[in-house]
């Protein structure tokens, strides 16, 4: 019986062991919310994050940097940017992530001049 009592203690360290990790694992991941500051991550995955978070929360702050990353390299980055920008201010002034970069180029300047402008018209939002 020693030998059966002592395989059950191990099976049970081991998976003791492998749930601890999985669970901090997952906690170490994705206890970090996204800040502003994440709109400019050199890594596109934690970008995309901040810049979705950025739109579905409604971060009229966000604004500018979203607008950078319009002209990001990453079509993903440029996809989500476009799309949050739309839900933030219901508007697209004509930018498609796809287009050729001239015709990008062009849009983000209109975006560029709408958020210069004095008196421009953003939605007030909570930094929730």
């Amino acid at each position: 019986m020693r030998g059966g009592s002592l395989c059950l203690s191990l099976a049970c360290f081991c998976g003791f062991l492998l749930l601890g990790s999985l669970v901090l694992g997952g906690c170490r991941s994705g206890t970090k919310r996204p800040g502003l500051e994440d709109l400019k991550d050199p890594l596109p995955v934690r970008r995309i994050r901040a810049i979705k978070w950025a739109g579905q929360s409604m971060q009229t702050r966000a604004v500018p940097d979203l607008v950078d990353n319009l002209d990001h390299d990453d079509p993903a980055v440029r996809f989500y940017a476009i799309a949050s920008l739309r839900q933030i201010t219901a508007q697209t002034y004509g930018y498609d992530y796809k287009a050729d970069s001239g015709s990008r180029r062009e849009a983000i300047a209109r975006w560029r001049r709408a958020i210069s402008e004095p008196g421009d018209s953003l939605p007030e939002r909570s930094d929730e």
